[in-house]
């Protein structure tokens, strides 16, 4: 929905309306609606700050490995599944998922496929 920014910049904006809403809330005379106004905003904060760090977080966070030998990428990840293409020995690729014995890759091209844990090493 937003960048990081856009979501911390909407945490800092709902921060300082929680600050306005609960101020006036202890210092004005009517008070339900202050004190509704102040408990939506800093919900709403919160959601805020917990998306953008999340979204920061997914964002710069690459699970990168480097082939240590040639590899067939399945299609799966069991053994006897149909190869998909092969992976030369230096090749870098990114992990995106894995299992016990074997790591879901992609290349740079946009294709994916399960290598053995073995043939890979990450960084």
């Amino acid at each position: 929905m937003h960048t990081a920014n856009g979501w911390a910049t909407g945490a800092i904006v709902l921060c300082w309306a929680f600050i306005a809403l609960y101020g006036a809330y202890r210092f004005a005379g009517r008070k339900t609606l202050l004190k509704i106004g102040s408990y939506v905003a800093a919900v709403c904060f919160i959601t805020y700050f917990v998306m953008a760090a999340w979204v920061h977080h997914r964002a710069n966070t690459h699970d990168v490995a480097i082939a240590m030998s040639a590899a067939k990428a399945k299609a799966a990840p069991d053994g006897d599944s149909k190869d998909v293409f092969d992976i030369k020995e230096g090749f870098r690729v990114e992990v995106l998922d894995q299992t016990s014995d074997f790591y879901k890759v992609g290349l740079n091209d946009g294709k994916t496929g399960w290598v053995p844990a073995t043939s890979i090493k990450t960084l």
